[in-house]
């Protein structure tokens, strides 16, 4: 199905097609050839785009919330500011995307391929980025991972530098080359990067971490001033 099938079937659903403002809610375009479409800012909120042919097509600021995403060739798409919340995105082809700003909470990218993404301001909170997705090379400096489950991701030579990893899951992750390292003791997990350091729920610059005092230490937990002596210098 190429973009002039799906205009034409949707004709009644489409709010201009001189613009990209196309209303494709709900839409089934299952295996869809969109390679190279304009669908920047489109409504494909819980379209069914499973295994659909996505490459090169501009989808930036396009509301993908709760769609079916999965085993869709999204290389080298443009998602910048899209909204794939909820989205599906199993097994998804995603390699060198642009999906800076984008919004992926609690999306499903278990076994996804981001190799090479951009993935910079992107908000990661609580995705799933479980069973062997491919983060190899991606730029995720100052995206938000909070309480994102990575274990078992690979993450070699990925760009941490600044990114909320705060409750994240990165047991068996391979962090081979990537700018951050993990250090296990006591009762928190130190999460390192050239910029940060995150320490259970607190998360500061390293500058901040080094000025704190004894007293703002103290208030952070009730172990936190034992965790902080025990633990410093090797951090």
């Amino acid at each position: 199905m190429d973009l002039e099938t799906v205009k034409e079937q949707y004709r009644d659903r489409v709010i201009s097609a001189s613009t990209s403002l196309v209303d494709l809610r709900e839409a089934d375009l299952r295996e869809a050839d969109l390679r190279g479409a304009n669908l920047s800012e489109a409504d494909l909120r819980e379209a069914d785009l499973s295994a659909a042919y996505l490459r090169w097509a501009n989808l930036r600021d396009a509301d993908l919330s709760g769609a079916n995403l999965s085993g869709a060739n999204l290389r080298d798409a443009n998602l910048s500011e899209a909204n794939l919340s909820e989205a599906d995105l199993r097994e998804a082809d995603l390699s060198a995307a642009y999906l800076r700003w984008a919004n992926l909470r609690d999306a499903d990218l278990s076994g996804a391929n981001l190799s090479g993404a951009n993935l910079r301001d992107a908000n990661l909170r609580e995705a799933d980025l479980s069973a062997g997705a491919d983060l190899r090379e991606a730029d995720l400096s100052a995206a938000y991972l909070r309480e994102a489950n990575l274990r078992g991701a690979d993450l070699r030579d990925a760009n941490l530098s600044g990114a909320n990893l705060r409750g994240a899951d990165l047991r068996d992750a391979d962090l081979s080359g990537a700018n951050l390292r993990v250090f296990h003791a006591g009762a928190w997990v130190a999460y390192i990067t050239s910029t940060h350091i995150s320490i259970g729920c607190q998360m500061h610059p390293i500058e901040d971490w080094r000025a704190f005092s004894g007293h703002r230490i103290e208030k952070m937990h009730d172990r936190a001033s034992k965790y902080w002596d025990e633990n410093k210098a090797i951090i």
